[in-house]
């Protein structure tokens, strides 16, 4: 999935007089097509499309000549999402999760939920092409989002 399409943007913005950068991201093409491969459920949908927005805002501040991987993991009902981001900031994502355990815990379900709780944990992997050290960090999941 290539970031360039249309609807897609990434806007990196400074504000003048102040010590501030940041970027705006929008993915309203890339996270439909995203979501529309498989017949994700609503909360994991949403989850997906978090993590690809992370991982393009992640990956466009690194010189990185190689992947950005964005990844879920634990017991719950979701026992996998990843969303992977390349230097040019191409994504794919994937998920693997218990239909019966998702439907359980609703639309509205959090990334907590999803991911079982306590033992939920969120990955964040640099993985360079051909050279360099694959950089790893592993934290427990808290939030009930992506952003937060």
């Amino acid at each position: 999935m290539k970031l360039a399409q249309a609807s897609d943007a990434l806007v990196p913005f400074v504000v003048e007089g102040a010590a501030v950068r940041g970027a705006l991201v929008r993915l309203p093409a890339a996270a439909t097509t995203i979501v529309a491969a498989h017949q994700y459920p609503p909360a994991l949908a949403r989850a997906l499309a978090e993590l690809a927005a992370a991982s393009v805002l992640l990956a466009s501040t690194l010189k990185l000549d190689g992947s950005l991987l964005l990844q879920i993991a634990g017991d719950g009902p979701v026992r996998l999402a990843v969303v992977e981001c390349t230097g040019k900031l191409d994504l794919r994502a994937t998920a693997q999760w218990d239909e019966a355990r998702v439907r359980t815990q609703g639309d509205a379900a959090t990334l907590v939920a999803l991911s079982g709780g306590a033992r939920g944990r969120m990955t964040i992997t640099l993985d360079p092409r051909d050279a360099g050290t694959l950089y790893q960090g592993i934290v427990a999941l808290e939030a009930d989002t992506v952003a937060r």
